[in-house]
C-alpha cells in the first residue's frame, strides 16, 4: 500500500501503521505530510505543484489524505488557498479522505486566541434583525447574501476557502464510494449539517470526525483484500443516549456509528441478535449530554450507570471491542478500571479499547480494529500488535488524557504557560517526568505490561496529545519504507 497520512501525529501515522501490522501489511509512506513544524508556520502553506502531486509508482492500494496531497496536512488546509490548485488524476480504485477545514482558528498564541474569541462571539451572537452568526454564514454559503455582509475577516476567508475546497473536490471526480468526507472537529452544527448535505453530491460517506480517517482507510483496504463479511452486535451502556449528539458531532450517536460501519463494510445488529462467536461492540455513552475530560475533572455528569457484569455476563465468550465515549477528550477512569479488571480475570475477551478526543474518533478507532481483527489477524505477531495497540490506547486515553494532561495544565497555569505552545524546556521536563513515573510504577501499573519498556513524549510541543510508545512501536515506524 501507498499511504499518505493526514500528518505525523500518532493517531494519523503510528496507530494506522500498527493497524496494518496486525494484518501483516507493510505500507510505504509517501513523505509529503506535515510534521511538528506545521504548528510553527506563520503564513499559508506552499501550494503544491502538479508534478509534486503525481503518485509514486505502486502495486497495491493507495490510501490518500487529500488535505495532505494539496496542502501538506490538516493544519495546512486550514490556511491554504485552494482556488488555483492543480487537479491531479487519481486511481479510481484508491481510497481517499478529505477533512473539511473548520471555521475556528487554532488557539496557539495570543493572536489566534483573540481570533478564536472573535469568531465564537460572532457565531453565537445575533444582528439587529435577530439572525444569529451561524445562519448569516450559511446565507452567504448558499448565495443568499454577499460575502461583505460578514463583518469578521477570518470568517470571510473561511467562506472563500470552503468554496474553493468544494470546487477542488468536485473537480477530482472520484468514485463516490471511495471518498470519505469528514469534518474538522468543531465546525458548528448548522454549518456542518449543510456541508454534510452538499458534500453528499461527491461521496456516499459523509461523517463527523477527522483524525480516525487514516485508520478507517486502512481497515477498509484490508477488508477489501479478503472475502470475509464482518457482522457485529452493538450494546449501549445508556441506550437512551443513542439518539443524542456528542459535543463535536452533528450526527446522533446511532447514525454516527452506522455511517462509519457502512464505510468499512461492517454490518451492525443489536447485541440480542448475535450468533455464537460473533463479536460485540460495547459503547459506554452518555445519557443526555456528553461530558468533557479536558475541561472538567469534577462534577462528572456521566457516572457508569450499569455494572459491567449486567452488560457483559451473557457475552463472556465473544470478542469484545469497546468505545468509551461518555466523555470527550479522555476515557472514563471508573469504567476503564472495571473493564480492565474484567479482562485480566478472564471475564472479557477484550480486543480493542478507545476513549480519546471525540466520539467519532473513538468509534472509528474501535470499528477499525474490529474490522482488521475479524478479517486479517491470523498470526501471533498480529495478536501481539493488537494487544500493544490496546495497551497504548488505555495509557493514552485514560492515563494521559484523563489525568496527566490536567496535571500538566494545572502546573502551566501557575507558571502563566500556554498548553498549546510549550517551550522546549517544558516539553522535555514534562515528558521525562511522566516517563520516569510510568516506569517506576507511579501510575496504574497493573495496566502496563513491562512498564519499563514504555516512554512518553510530547512531539507536537503542546499538552493536547502525547506519544506513548515501546521500542517496538518506534522501530515499526523507523522500518516503514518511504517514497517521495
Amino acid at each position: 500500500m501507498i499511504f499518505l497520512p493526514l500528518d505525523d501525529r500518532p493517531c494519523n501515522l503510528l496507530f494506522v501503521v500498527m493497524l496494518m501490522a496486525m494484518a501483516g501489511s507493510h505500507p510505504t509512506l509517501w513523505e509529503r505530510y506535515d510534521g511538528v513544524e506545521a504548528k510553527h508556520r506563520t503564513g499559508p502553506p506552499p501550494i503544491r505543484t502538479l508534478n509534486a502531486m503525481t503518485l509514486p509508482s505502486h502495486d497495491g492500494p493507495v490510501l490518500i489524505s487529500l488535505n495532505t496531497l494539496a496542502a501538506g496536512g490538516l493544519v495546512g488546509s486550514r490556511t491554504a488557498d485552494p482556488v488555483h490548485l492543480p487537479v491531479p488524476t487519481l486511481p479510481e480504485d484508491g481510497l481517499y479522505h478529505f477533512v473539511v477545514p473548520r471555521l475556528e482558528p487554532t488557539a496557539t498564541d495570543e493572536a489566534t486566541k483573540e481570533g478564536y474569541r472573535e469568531v465564537r462571539k460572532f457565531l453565537n451572537g445575533t444582528n439587529s434583525t435577530g439572525t444569529n452568526g451561524q445562519m448569516r454564514v450559511l446565507k452567504v454559503l448558499k448565495g443568499d447574501a454577499p460575502l461583505e455582509s460578514l463583518p469578521v475577516g477570518s470568517i470571510r476567508e473561511w467562506v472563500t476557502r470552503t468554496e474553493g475546497w468544494y470546487r477542488w473536490i468536485e473537480a477530482l471526480r472520484l468514485p463516490k464510494d471511495r471518498l470519505l468526507i469528514t469534518f474538522d472537529d468543531s465546525t458548528p452544527g448548522p454549518l456542518a449539517g449543510w456541508l454534510h448535505e452538499r458534500y453528499g453530491w461527491f461521496s456516499d460517506h459523509v461523517v463527523d470526525g477527522a483524525d480516525e480517517g487514516g485508520m478507517l482507510l486502512a481497515a477498509r483496504a484490508i477488508r477489501e483484500q479478503t472475502d470475509i463479511t464482518v457482522r457485529a452486535g452493538v450494546l449501549y451502556s445508556n441506550p437512551a443516549g443513542a439518539s443524542k449528539r456528542g459535543r463535536y458531532e452533528s450526527l446522533s450517536l446511532a447514525n454516527l456509528i452506522r455511517a462509519e460501519a457502512e464505510w468499512l463494510g461492517v454490518t451492525l445488529v443489536p447485541a440480542s441478535a448475535l450468533k455464537p462467536g460473533e463479536p460485540l461492540v460495547l459503547i459506554h455513552n452518555w445519557t443526555t449530554v456528553q461530558g468533557d475530560r479536558h475541561t472538567s475533572q469534577s462534577a462528572l455528569p456521566n457516572p457508569f450507570p450499569t455494572p459491567l457484569s449486567d452488560l457483559l455476563d451473557a457475552h463472556v465468550a465473544r470478542p469484545l471491542y469497546v468505545a468509551d465515549i461518555a466523555y470527550a477528550n479522555g476515557g472514563d477512569p471508573t469504567f476503564a478500571t472495571s473493564l480492565h479488571a474484567r479482562m485480566e480475570s478472564g471475564q472479557a475477551d477484550l480486543r480493542a479499547y478507545a476513549g480519546w478526543n471525540t466520539a467519532a474518533n473513538s468509534l472509528g478507532t474501535t470499528l477499525a480494529v474490529l474490522t482488521v481483527d475479524q478479517c486479517a489477524v491470523t498470526t501471533s505477531a498480529g495478536v501481539r500488535w493488537r494487544e500493544t495497540f490496546r495497551t497504548a490506547r488505555f495509557l493514552d486515553d485514560v492515563l494521559y488524557q484523563s489525568k496527566l494532561r490536567q496535571d500538566i495544565e494545572n502546573q502551566l497555569r501557575t507558571l502563566d504557560g500556554n498548553p498549546w505552545a510549550l517551550s522546549q524546556d517544558q516539553t522535555v521536563r514534562f515528558a521525562n517526568e511522566m516517563t520516569r513515573n510510568l516506569r517506576q510504577g507511579a501510575y496504574e501499573r497493573d495496566w502496563i505490561p513491562a512498564p519499563s519498556a514504555w516512554s512518553l513524549s510530547l512531539p507536537w510541543e503542546r499538552s493536547f496529545e502525547a506519544t506513548i510508545t515501546t521500542p517496538e512501536m518506534r522501530q515499526l515506524i523507523a522500518d516503514t519504507p518511504r517514497c517521495q
